[in-house]
């Protein structure tokens, strides 16, 4: 029986999320985080296999990514904070969200 400590390592951002930022070159990528950090699977010792990933991009690709550190949260237990912590992560998300399609000729007004 393996011990119980072995099972609480934290470990680094998987394959799948260093092989998403290969999409950096279509759009923006960002990691959003709510405090206390630990308590949002934060551990800056992932960050370095993200930045590890980012070296290998172009500059370009680079820009489009943002690691943001929220004051509210942690957003991990989102629907247990209160309707202030709540809101602003709603506001930030959605903001991000809308930022995405703020040239879109439909958010405009130009539809048909």
């Amino acid at each position: 029986m393996k011990p119980v400590t072995k099972r609480l390592v934290r470990r680094g951002p998987s394959s799948s999320v260093i092989e998403t930022l290969s999409h950096l070159e279509r759009g923006r990528i960002v990691f959003l985080y709510g405090r206390p950090l630990e308590e949002d699977h934060y551990d800056p010792r992932g960050l370095e296999s993200v930045n590890s990933a980012l070296a290998g991009l172009t500059e370009r690709a680079r820009e489009r990514f943002e690691l943001r550190l929220l004051d509210a949260g942690p957003l991990t237990i989102f629907d247990g904070l209160d309707a202030a912590a709540q809101d602003t992560i709603v506001e930030t998300v959605a903001g991000e969200v809308g930022g995405c399609f703020a040239d879109s000729p439909m958010r405009a007004g130009t539809h048909a």
